[in-house]
């Protein structure tokens, strides 16, 4: 670490908070000609800079400071403030930070680590996220329409693809490329009609129907964008 920048809250009130802001020079190297640049989520005053200019655009920040010379092993302080309600959450400081600076009339950049912002009043209820109910076909992305049934199909190494459509050719070779990898299963053939890949013109672009019966599994679509959604959420179902 040989550059660092800490940020705490000095006061608070409503709609006006005041920071200091503290970046140290932990090298053995002084820096000539520097600025810091930090992202920051709120806007800041810039009349209420205490030394140094200030540039703001967005959450981009350009601090430059009235001393062109940070000495090793010294810092930099100064204040500001922000019309805003008072910080309650460590993620509100800064997001990044990187030192300019030059050597020899280079310009050199460098990482900034950011410690956690020092809060006046952190907010100390526990959130609590409220439980969902989960769903008892949980497929990505959900289907528009499922029907239930007690039907099941078994995999068995006899069970084989027929293939009604050209749109289905990528879609089913990527099934079986899947059922490989992770069932390390594999179908003796292509020659059967256990899993039927069928046309459907009447379907949009990427639509489907998808129908698990004890003895086949039929895929219709109308796209091969479609067969693959099929294919999808068929491996979800396995």
């Amino acid at each position: 670490m040989e550059y660092r920048v800490d940020l705490v809250v000095l006061s608070e009130q409503k709609q006006n908070c005041r920071f200091g802001l503290t970046f140290h020079n932990l090298s053995d190297q002084d820096l000539h000609n520097w600025s810091l640049i930090f992202a920051f989520d709120r806007y800041i005053l810039p009349d209420s800079i205490s030394n140094g200019q200030l540039k703001q655009i967005g959450s981009y920040c350009t601090l430059k400071p009235e001393g062109l010379v940070l000495a090793a092993n010294h810092h930099f302080y100064c204040e500001f403030s922000i019309g805003s309600n008072p910080f309650r959450y460590y993620s509100d400081g800064f997001n990044e930070a990187l030192v300019n600076f030059e050597v020899n009339g280079n310009l050199q950049r460098a990482q900034v680590d950011v410690t956690p912002i020092v809060l006046a009043s952190p907010y100390r209820e526990r959130s609590e996220i409220p439980s969902s109910l989960t769903h008892a076909q949980p497929l990505l992305p959900k289907p528009n329409h499922i029907e239930v049934s007690d039907h099941c199909f078994s995999f068995n190494h006899q069970a084989g693809v027929a293939v009604y459509s050209n749109l289905a050719n990528s879609a089913k070779e990527w099934l079986l490329e899947e059922l490989k990898r992770i069932h390390q299963f594999e179908f003796a053939s292509d020659n059967g009609s256990q899993i039927i890949f069928k046309g459907n013109p009447t379907l949009d672009e990427g639509a489907y129907k998808l129908k698990v019966a004890e003895e086949s599994i039929k895929i219709e679509a109308g796209s091969s964008s479609g067969f693959t959604h099929a294919c999808a959420t068929l491996l979800q179902l396995i």
